[in-house]
């Protein structure tokens, strides 16, 4: 500006913008060429006009609100940023961990780790979320055990229950005692699997020691070696089952503070458990059988029960051969072979019922109290002790079917759908396809099959009519309907015993048989029968 000093500016842009503005301001080129705000002003001085003009470059101008735009700017960004780090911050701890912890539980539980828990203790919705899946957690973890804890148990039994059955078959074949007791104790290592086992009898000093008579495997460390006969080396204990002729058990040797000696000396050969089973001769203890088995805790209450049977069968197979000649030892041996068949298949049919109850706990009992009314009701029509018997047998496991329908529909708790129906009602004809092939005294196959059928011909899955229902099937209908109806169930409440029996006696003569439903309604009326 300073170049332009007492020179002659009239041609210049500047100069011919100003050339018509009087007193103003206005934007334009300011003198450099630049844009400026540019404020004029002409005035008379009295010895001629002065014209005033201020030009301002905006760059001047602005730049000292540009600085502060800039400073703005940034500490609104610092901030932003800070509020964005804090957000992230609170919803990581209190959001994002979360869903991460519960998405990280739930793949554990899909791979099936079931003791894996998220344990959130807010009390917000995510933290509610978690605490209902650690107790969903919980219950299926206590489910798994608990099955497995059934399932060692199951096969417990089924280890006893081989050797009952190998026991009584040797009862058959063996010509002599010394061939009894040798295979018995074969058998019972071989199909039992048990560790070892030996059979020892009471010699004269009965309360000193016992007399070995048989024992397997017969190696060196067997329990053949173990010295079971000297009373003063912590098998005192022994003697005194045998004397007493209980049973005794020591299921976990290493540990065992009642008889600690008797498990330090069982525990030398490797067994962690131990049953002594006496063994008797004409009402007195001769003796006893000991099984050892390499796991703890192996002899629970079930598996105990069916190894004293075994104990029995030995004592009897003894009792024979030494005092019944062949004649009487056929005749002893028929009739304890067919009671330890009917025993084996009651137990076997009460062990299913028991599993299928595991299955639908709102039913649970529902066949025993059919099966006792079903019994009753056979008593009441006159029918024999062993058509009663076989009745209740067939009723026990009427709804072993049921073993076959996903157990959700078992206990959905609202109304089936038609498919879902349809999958119940095929638990009859399942249950006689399970049941065809074992061979009974009684038709308890049929009888299963035939309780849903109505004597009109409207039931199923046969449609059958009238005369082609077998009796056991009408009475076991009519027990079913009642205590159905007067129970529990999952999708409703228990309609009562007076609503049952107006139930059977509408569907007298239609539905169901007039001589069952009279009967029925004579023993609940008369108060000789009730449910447990």
């Amino acid at each position: 500006m300073a170049d332009w000093e007492g020179k002659d500016i009239s041609d210049t842009p500047f100069y011919k913008l100003l050339a018509n503005k009087k007193q103003t301001t206005f934007d334009g080129l300011g003198f450099a060429g630049a844009d400026s705000l540019i404020v004029t002003d002409q005035f008379n001085t009295g010895s001629g006009e002065i014209r005033v003009a201020i030009d301002m470059p905006y760059g001047l101008l602005l730049q000292g609100a540009y600085l502060e735009f800039a400073y703005t700017l940034l500490f609104s960004t610092i901030g932003f940023i800070l509020i964005l780090g804090l957000a992230y911050h609170w919803s990581d701890k209190y959001f994002l961990r979360k869903i991460l912890a519960i998405e990280g539980a739930a793949k554990q539980f899909s791979r099936g780790k079931l003791t894996t828990r998220i344990k959130l203790k807010n009390t917000d919705e995510l933290g509610h979320l978690a605490n209902s899946l650690d107790e969903m957690a919980d219950e299926l973890y206590a489910s798994q055990e608990k099955l497995k804890a059934l399932n060692d148990e199951l096969y417990r039994v089924n280890r006893a229950l081989k050797v009952l059955s190998a026991g009584n078959k040797t009862l058959l074949l063996a010509k002599t005692e010394q061939e009894l007791l040798d295979t018995v104790c074969r058998q019972i290592v071989e199909m039992g699997g048990y560790l070892a086992v030996w059979i020892g009898f009471s010699g004269a000093g009965q309360d000193t020691y016992l007399k070995t008579m048989a024992a397997y495997p017969k190696a060196e460390n067997s329990a053949e070696n173990l010295d079971w006969n000297q009373a003063g080396n912590g098998l005192k204990p022994v003697i005194t089952a045998v004397r007493e002729g209980r049973v005794l058990v020591v299921n976990d040797t290493e540990h065992e503070t009642t008889h600690p000696l008797l498990g330090e000396q069982a525990a030398k050969f490797g067994y962690r458990s131990i049953i002594i089973l006496p063994l008797h001769l004409e009402g007195r203890s001769i003796g006893a059988l000991i099984l050892s088995a390499h796991r703890t805790h192996e002899f629970g209450d079930a598996q105990v029960e069916y190894l004293k049977e075994t104990a029995s069968d030995i004592s009897f197979g003894i009792e024979m051969l030494r005092t019944k000649g062949d004649r009487n030892r056929l005749a002893l041996l028929s009739e304890h072979h067919e009671k330890m068949l009917r025993d084996g298949l009651e137990d076997t049919l009460a062990a299913i019922s028991r599993t299928i109850e595991m299955r639908d706990p709102y039913t649970s009992g529902h066949q025993k109290r059919v099966a006792n009314l079903a019994r009753s009701l056979a008593e009441e029509l006159g029918l024999s002790a062993d058509e009663a018997h076989g009745i209740y047998l067939a009723s026990i496991v009427h709804d072993i079917g049921k073993l076959t329908i996903p157990a959700e529909i078992l206990v959905k708790p609202g109304k089936l759908s038609d498919i879902e129906y349809a999958l119940v009602k095929g638990h009859v004809q399942a249950s006689y396809e399970i049941l065809k092939e074992i061979k009974f005294p009684w038709p308890i196959a049929m009888m299963a099959q035939q309780h849903h059928e109505r004597i009109n011909g409207t039931g199923y899955p046969l449609g059958l009519k009238d005369g082609d229902i077998l009796f056991g099937g009408r009475i076991m209908a009519v027990a079913d309907v009642v205590e159905a109806m007067s129970s529990h169930r999952p999708y409703r409440a228990g309609l009562g015993m007076e609503a049952a029996l107006a139930e059977i006696e509408k569907g007298k003569n239609s539905l169901y048989d007039a001589s069952v439903v009279d009967a029925c309604l004579r023993l609940f009326r008369d108060g000789r029968f009730k449910f447990d």
